[in-house]
């Protein structure tokens, strides 16, 4: 039975306010934003319908799943079991971030927004356009509505944007911290690994009963530059090892790359838990990227999944093969980046 308590003691809220029952539910059907009326019932909806069958928009914890992993949802149902409430905030209180990663979008990213408003004349993904005129920054209105709420809350999660670069992310954990409510709560965050921890805020991180500190990362040098624009390899990695050596001195630290599965990064799929194994951080890679498609392994031709064993739901598509050529061609053209450089394997044949 594939019952999720994430729609009972859950919520995840977007840059925009709109909200959903946590991080992995695919699809923004939910209209009503945390501080409108609604969205309570459309949850305890969905939750009776979770209790006969699997939803079409629980995709990622279902093929976890089915791969033999453990998802959200079977944590969810450990830890929520006769609780009542929520328990569990997801908070991405802005797109603030520093980054045009490939596979991100202007509502989680104030780069890629700022990029295509300034080249309107491009042939974006409608969707991408349509994103980039939505205003974020929901928690100014919204914060002080929710701050009681999160002193009886058992886990806490930020993403964003990138969270440390996110004024009202500090807000809330120093708040937390200074109310002494920090030591009943576990916290999660998940970084582009861009930003250095500093004292005060590593003081304010370890006040906490756990961190898990997610630091996604998919792939290695040039690749993981190109995928994720405007990061240095060199500082990331810099980075890491201090994250690393927090996590060796705190017990309540812990570190762990998150590293996406998509066409670009296929190549790179052993080599860059290779190199996380010689620092000895955790390497969690997740189910294959939902969207868009053009980063799916349906661009990834027959030959290429044979070369670096893959296995997908999706058959080799070349629509979005020349899906991913137009848009990476796009992204090199506004970004100065050379995707056949960068990705060389996807131009053997020419």
């Amino acid at each position: 039975m594939p019952k999720c308590l994430m729609f009972k003691n859950g919520i995840t809220i977007g840059p925009i306010g709109n909200v959903r029952p946590c991080c992995m539910y695919m699809n923004d059907d939910i209209e009503q934003r945390y501080n409108e009326d609604g969205w309570r019932a459309k949850f305890d909806e969905l939750y009776e319908e979770s209790l006969t069958k699997w939803l079409p928009n629980c995709y990622e914890c279902k093929a976890e799943e089915d791969r033999g992993g453990n998802s959200l949802r079977m944590d969810a149902n450990k830890w929520f079991e006769g609780t009542e409430g929520i328990q569990y905030w997801d908070l991405k209180l802005h797109n603030t971030c520093n980054l045009t990663c490939v596979m991100c979008n202007p509502v989680s990213s104030s780069k890629w927004q700022k990029l295509v408003n300034e080249n309107p004349e491009e042939d974006f993904l409608r969707v991408v356009k349509s994103e980039a005129k939505i205003k974020t920054g929901w928690h100014k209105d919204i914060l002080p509505l929710m701050m009681e709420q999160l002193y009886d809350t058992k886990y806490l999660k930020f993403t964003g944007g990138e969270p440390f670069l996110i004024p009202h992310v500090r807000k809330i954990i120093k708040r937390l911290y200074e109310e002494e409510v920090s030591p009943a709560v576990r916290l999660s965050i998940i970084t582009n690994g861009t930003v250095p921890i500093d004292s005060e805020m590593l003081k304010m991180l370890l006040s906490f009963k756990d961190v898990v500190f997610l630091v996604s990362i998919d792939g290695i040098e040039d690749r993981f530059e190109y995928i994720r624009q405007g990061a240095e390899w060199k500082q990331v990695e810099a980075n890491l090892k201090k994250f690393k050596e927090i996590e060796v001195n705190n017990n309540n630290f812990h570190l762990n790359i998150n590293y996406l599965p998509m066409s670009i990064n296929a190549a790179q799929n052993e080599s860059a838990e290779a190199w996380a194994k010689d620092l000895k951080v955790s390497f969690s890679k997740s189910v294959e990227i939902y969207r868009p498609k053009y980063l799916t392994y349906a661009s990834l031709s027959v030959k290429l999944r044979d070369r670096y064993n893959i296995t997908s739901v999706h058959e080799y598509d070349e629509e979005q093969y020349n899906q991913l050529l137009k848009h990476m061609a796009i992204k090199d053209k506004l970004l100065g980046t050379d995707f056949k450089s960068a990705c060389p394997e996807f131009f053997e044949d020419e």
